[in-house]
């Protein structure tokens, strides 16, 4: 009778090969090898790094915030903005004041105040030891300072009171006006309009300036050409160099009057 078992065919054609049937059991390692290490220094690596990338930026924005902060001590730059607080400089300090249509209160406190504002309204209240003008297109109101530089362009300047400053234009196209005697006055720039009561001395060395002196002109010196100014009185008038068509009037005196150009006009009025 045949043997219809096929499990036990089966075993019976493993064992004619010589091998066991293998049995169930766990993972086998080879000796030689250790076990695989666990993933808990991955998993912690991991999370260093993603604090990282997120603290990094922060840190690095609080620091960038906070020396912007004490930079605008020394140095200003406005975007347009109105500041309602008025800046007060510390006595004697030397501050930067930039911009672009700001509107601006500036207590100089004795400063040393540079005004790189452009289509800006600044008001300089105090004094200042010196006030540079770098900007263009600025109206800008000045108490008192010892000594005005201007080299920007298109500028409107009204200072209360010149008390023996000293004025300097190297920008074109600038308006000033002044009040009190002021030390002296120099135009190397063309087409610049400047309004004083009186000057001890005025060198213009560029064309198309206008100046009025309601006082008193000490000496006056012209060394280029279409030149207007007038004054109450002159003690001494010098057409030096290349100079030509320039106009002085004058209104009492009799002023001392050295001519080297030509077409020059000395009248009184």
């Amino acid at each position: 009778m045949k043997d219809d078992d096929p499990e036990k065919r089966i075993r019976e054609l493993e064992r004619g090969f010589g091998g066991p049937t293998p049995t169930a059991g766990g993972p086998f390692y080879d000796a030689g090898f250790t076990s695989p290490p666990r993933r808990a220094g991955l998993r912690w690596s991991l999370l260093a790094f993603v604090a990282l990338a997120i603290l990094v930026p922060i840190a690095i924005a609080v620091v960038w915030g906070i020396k912007s902060v004490r930079n605008t001590t020394a140095n200003i730059n406005g975007g347009g903005a109105t500041s309602d607080v008025p800046i007060t400089l510390e006595h004697g300090a030397t501050f930067s004041l930039g911009g672009n249509g700001a509107n601006d209160t500036i207590a100089c406190n004795d400063g040393n105040l540079t005004l790189n504002a452009n289509n800006s309204t600044v008001n300089v209240t105090g004094h200042c030891a010196s006030l540079q003008v770098r900007g263009f297109a600025t109206h800008l109101k000045v108490d008192n300072a010892d000594r005005i530089e201007v080299s920007g362009y298109g500028n409107a300047i009204t200072e209360n009171a010149c008390n023996d400053g000293k004025l300097s234009f190297a920008g074109y196209g600038n308006t000033f006006s002044t009040r009190g005697h002021c030390a002296s006055l120099t135009l190397s720039a063309y087409g610049n309009r400047v309004q004083a009561d009186s000057i001890e001395g005025i060198a213009i060395s560029n064309y198309g300036s206008r100046v009025t002196v309601t006082g008193h002109c000490g000496s006056l010196k012209v060394s280029l050409y279409h030149n207007q100014v007038q004054c109450d009185s002159v003690d001494t008038v010098e057409f030096a160099g290349y100079s030509y068509n320039n106009a002085v009037t004058y209104h009492t005196g009799s002023p001392k009057v050295t001519n080297s150009g030509r077409n020059n006009n000395v009248n009184q009025r």
